[in-house]
C-alpha cells in the first residue's frame, strides 16, 4: 500500500465554526472575507479562507506527518462541532420563546415545560472549545515565535558587542537553530496532553458570562482569530493569562456572543449567565474589537462592512495590522 496523502489545507480556526458565519450555497458554506494585509474584499467559501499549508504538519525522522492535524478532528473537533450546534440551538429557542413571551411572569415561565437555558454543564463544554480555539490559534503560536526571535536578537547583539563570547558554541548553535519547528510540536502536545487544555477552560469558565442576543438589523463579524479581547501567553507548563478590560468576547453566530466578565472585578455587579440583548452600538464594539483582534482576516455573512471601514478610518489602523507584538 502506498503512503496516504497528507492533509494540504489545515484551518488555524475549525470550519464548523466558521460555517456558523456563512450562507450554504451549492453544497458550500459562503461568506465575505476582508484582508487585513491586502485592504481587499471578496466574497469566498469557508474552505478557502483561514487556513495556512503545513500548520500542524510535523517532521518525524525527516519526513512530513500530519498525525496532528488529523488526531485534532478526532479528538476535537467532531466532538465540538456537535456540543457547539447544539448550545446555538438552545440558545435560538430560548431567544424565541422569550420574545413570544416578553410581557410573562419570569416564575411560572421558567416552570413550564417551554423553558429553555443554557446551564454550566454548557458553559463548560464553551469555555473548553474557546480554550481550544485559544491554544491551537495563530495568535499564540505567533506570539511564540516572535518572542523567539527577539531573545535571538538580544544574543546575536551580545554576540557582536563582546569578542569573548564569539567562541561561545553554544550561544551560536541557538541564534542559528531553526526554533520554529519546536514551537509547533511543543503547542501541538501540549494540547493533546490535555493539561493547558483544562487550566485555561477552567479559568474562562470562572468568568462571569453574559449570553448576548442580537435583534437588529446588523450581524456580528468574526475572524480568523475567533474571539476578542483575549490575551495568552505559554509561559513554561503553566498559562499565563490576562483580558484588556476584564472582558473575553466570543462571537458565536452573526446573531449570538458570549461576553465574559472578570469575577475580581464584576463579581458584585453582574450575575452569571444572563441573557441580554444586543443594541447597535454594543455590535460595534464587538465588531471593532474582532476586527482589531483578527490575524489575517476578518468575515461577514452579508458584506455589509460599514463599521469595518468606519472603524480602519477612525483608528488608521495600519496595512498588516496584528494583534501581538514583542517589544
Amino acid at each position: 500500500m502506498g503512503k496516504s496523502k497528507l492533509s494540504k489545507k489545515q484551518h488555524t480556526i475549525p470550519q464548523f465554526y466558521l460555517n456558523n458565519f456563512a450562507v450554504k450555497e451549492k453544497n458550500k458554506y459562503r461568506f465575505y472575507t476582508f484582508s487585513k494585509n491586502e485592504l481587499k474584499k471578496w466574497k469566498s467559501s469557508v474552505n478557502e479562507v483561514g487556513y495556512i499549508k503545513d500548520y500542524n504538519t510535523i517532521k518525524v525522522n525527516g519526513e512530513k506527518n500530519d498525525l496532528f492535524e488529523k488526531a485534532h478532528n478526532i479528538v476535537f473537533e467532531q466532538k465540538f462541532s456537535v456540543k457547539l450546534k447544539s448550545i446555538i440551538n438552545k440558545i435560538f429557542q430560548f431567544n424565541q420563546i422569550e420574545n413570544e413571551c416578553y410581557n410573562c411572569m419570569s416564575v411560572e415561565f421558567y416552570k413550564s415545560d417551554k423553558a429553555i437555558s443554557i446551564d454550566y454543564y454548557d458553559k463548560r463544554d464553551i469555555a473548553y472549545i474557546l480554550g481550544y480555539f485559544i491554544l491551537r490559534g495563530r495568535k499564540l503560536r505567533n506570539s511564540e515565535e516572535l518572542f523567539i526571535d527577539k531573545v535571538k536578537e538580544i544574543y546575536k547583539d551580545m554576540l557582536n558587542s563582546n569578542k569573548n563570547l564569539n567562541q561561545d558554541k553554544v550561544l551560536n548553535d541557538f541564534i542559528n537553530y531553526d526554533t520554529k519547528e519546536d514551537v509547533k510540536q511543543s503547542q501541538l502536545i501540549s494540547l493533546f496532553k490535555i493539561d493547558s487544555l483544562n487550566e485555561l477552560a477552567e479559568i474562562i469558565y470562572n468568568h462571569i458570562w453574559e449570553i448576548a442576543y442580537n435583534n437588529t438589523d446588523e450581524l456580528l463579524y468574526t475572524s480568523d482569530n475567533g474571539h476578542a479581547l483575549c490575551n495568552l501567553t505559554n509561559l513554561g507548563k503553566s498559562i499565563g493569562y490576562s483580558t484588556n478590560g476584564n472582558i473575553i468576547l466570543f462571537p458565536l453566530t452573526p446573531r449570538i456572543c458570549i461576553i465574559m466578565y472578570d469575577k475580581k472585578q464584576y463579581n458584585k455587579e453582574k450575575s452569571d449567565l444572563n441573557f441580554t440583548n444586543l443594541d447597535k452600538l454594543k455590535i460595534k464594539w464587538i465588531n471593532e474589537n474582532i476586527i482589531y483582534d483578527g490575524i489575517d482576516e476578518v468575515y461577514s455573512q452579508d458584506g455589509n462592512w460599514e463599521i469595518l471601514n468606519n472603524f480602519y478610518s477612525k483608528t488608521k489602523l495600519p496595512k498588516g495590522h496584528k494583534p501581538y507584538s514583542v517589544s
